[in-house]
């Protein structure tokens, strides 16, 4: 899949451009996906980027709105910051709205993106009765 696609409706997701060479490899926020290489970290996007697409395709939705649908329904997400350059691009992201993921699409999404947590959260699930329990 073709990373400017996302780019179609304005969204700007840092996680989803990591293998763009945007910031180079070696990055230290590749550290939050739990590897400092490039290869390695646009294999893992691609990953995601697939599940996106197929449920884009099951919903008849763009791959922005099923991310912004996705991030929408995360418990920690408070509010999503959209961008756009053009009207249509902000159609396109205000779209994203209205209308709910099934839940067996919630879960590809989870699966998809899921990533062994890096220290200290790893640590932390050790210890519940001293933390709140994380949510992924």
């Amino acid at each position: 899949m073709e990373y400017r696609r996302l780019g179609q409706s304005g969204l700007k997701v840092p996680a989803l451009t990591f293998g763009t060479g945007t910031f180079g490899g070696g990055s230290e926020m590749f550290k939050a996906w739990g590897t400092t290489d490039v290869q390695e970290a646009a294999r893992l996007i691609d990953i995601c980027l697939d599940a996106l697409d197929e449920i884009a395709k099951e919903t008849g939705k763009s791959i922005p709105q099923i991310a912004l649908n996705w991030l929408l329904c995360r418990p920690t997400v408070a509010t999503v910051i959209i961008g756009a350059r053009n009207e249509q691009q902000l159609r396109d992201n205000i779209g994203a709205v209205g209308w709910s993921l099934s839940p067996d699409q919630i879960a590809r999404l989870e699966k998809a993106s899921f990533r062994e947590p890096t220290y200290p959260y790893w640590h932390q699930k050790k210890f519940t009765e001293r933390n709140p329990f994380p949510t992924a």
